[in-house]
């Protein structure tokens, strides 16, 4: 098993990698079409960047929506090489806010945006 203090996580958490860059690791191991066809609302990249422009984070759709995809979430990850999704995040488990971050960052990249360039 990796180590924790070796995955990208810890480097996130130092503040060596962005949200986006640290969630944008995790989506493109799921696969990024494979979650833009669960993002809630079947919206256009359009609307997705309309949302986006409006609050970058996306707590404009609610959190219960996002929230109930997230086994929709977990099943993509069993598409997933256990041993490299534990290199990215430094442990084997897999919690509602990665699903919800992981998701809302395809929703970002399926609209062309993303959330540092906001700040």
């Amino acid at each position: 098993m990796t180590d924790s203090t070796d995955s990208r996580r810890a480097a996130y958490m130092r503040g060596e990698l962005t949200h986006d860059s640290y969630y944008g690791l995790l989506v493109e191991m799921i696969g990024e079409r494979a979650l833009q066809g669960i993002l809630p609302g079947d919206r256009t990249p359009a609307e997705w960047a309309d949302l986006a422009a409006a609050d970058p984070h996306l707590n404009n759709v609610p959190l219960r929506i996002w929230d109930d995809l997230h086994h929709h979430v977990v099943y993509l990850l069993r598409y997933t090489k256990r041993e490299e999704r534990v290199a990215v995040t430094g442990s084997p488990g897999w919690s509602l806010s990665d699903s919800v971050c992981v998701l809302k960052c395809a929703a970002r990249r399926f609209a062309g945006t993303n959330l540092e360039a906001t700040r």
